[in-house]
């Protein structure tokens, strides 16, 4: 993990990138905030997803960045590299179908020819607070948003360790959309991160940039997920390993943890204290036990 770290930061400091290595998305100013993400088929499909569902998760996974960093989300740009207009439509129709419902915009969209697909989308987001993963302090709580276990399930089933068709059962498994907690976030939020890499990496992302120790309690997997799981004796605990749920773990000060919880449940989204946070050196612990920090893209 600290490897990885060292690599990007250097590759954002020759890009002039340092002011933003440590947000999940990147602040303009006080006012704006965008991100970009990029995928590749080979690496970012498994092969029971459709295009559509490609398509659709590429919007899901580049806004969540924007709304963890404190970021309203309200519109996209895309780019896409195909073989086929065909392919470029089933893209498109998982695009409009996100889009739609996170309530955004198309800007502007570009097609290119490429033998091997590739998607990458901008994000176009407005706050008044900009939130990164550096913030968080000793004595701050840690709150999980969102369930876990989605992208776990989706390895097993690319595993053949659980049936495809159970699987489809789940609400969440292949499409899903980050919570919109944004202004929670802004509002309360120390230091935020979305899931993307895993959960244990989403948490080393937050201790590693604030310099601090998390000590985990507990986290929380989605009872449809948590069914399938014990159905066929998955150890529950590798769900802290779970990647692309796009669930997101911020940090507030412990007075204002009941607020907190208030307000998400008023949006009707499912928000946990699941953990605290202690001072550094950087860790990530459950229940006493260190975590690794999870995947790694490199």
């Amino acid at each position: 993990m600290k490897n990885e770290r060292k690599i990007i930061r250097d590759l954002a400091s020759i890009l002039g990138l340092g002011e933003c290595i440590d947000y999940d998305a990147c602040p303009f100013n006080d006012k704006i905030i965008v991100n970009m993400d990029g995928y590749a088929l080979e690496y970012s499909k498994y092969p029971f997803l459709t295009l559509e569902d490609w398509g659709y998760r590429s919007i899901a996974a580049a806004v969540s960045d924007v709304i963890a960093s404190g970021g309203t989300p309200k519109a996209v740009l895309y780019s896409v590299g195909v073989r086929s207009r065909e392919e470029a439509q089933a893209i498109a129709i998982g695009i409009s179908e996100a889009v739609r419902k996170l309530g955004l915009k198309v800007l502007k969209s570009d097609l290119n020819r490429a033998t091997r697909p590739w998607i990458d989308v901008a994000v176009l987001g407005v706050t008044e607070r900009p939130v990164s993963r550096a913030g968080a302090g000793p004595g701050d709580l840690v709150i999980q948003a969102g369930y876990l276990g989605y992208g776990l399930v989706e390895y097993l089933v690319f595993k053949g360790k659980i049936p495809l068709h159970e699987a489809w059962n789940i609400v969440g498994f292949a499409r899903r959309l980050p919570p919109r907690i944004e202004k929670v976030i802004m509002r309360y939020a120390t230091a935020s991160s979305d899931n993307s890499d895993g959960w244990s990496a989403t948490l080393w992302n937050i201790a590693y940039s604030s310099n601090v120790s998390i000590h985990l309690d507990d986290f929380i997997i989605d009872p449809q997920v948590r069914g399938l799981l014990e159905k066929y004796r998955v150890k529950l605990e590798t769900g802290l390993t779970s990647w692309e749920d796009y669930n997101i773990a911020f940090t507030v000060k412990a007075e204002d943890a009941v607020r907190v919880l208030d307000e998400c449940k008023a949006l009707g989204v499912n928000c946990w204290i699941v953990g605290r946070v202690g001072e550094g050196p950087a860790r990530v612990e459950y229940r006493g036990r260190e975590l690794a920090y999870g995947w790694e893209w490199l």
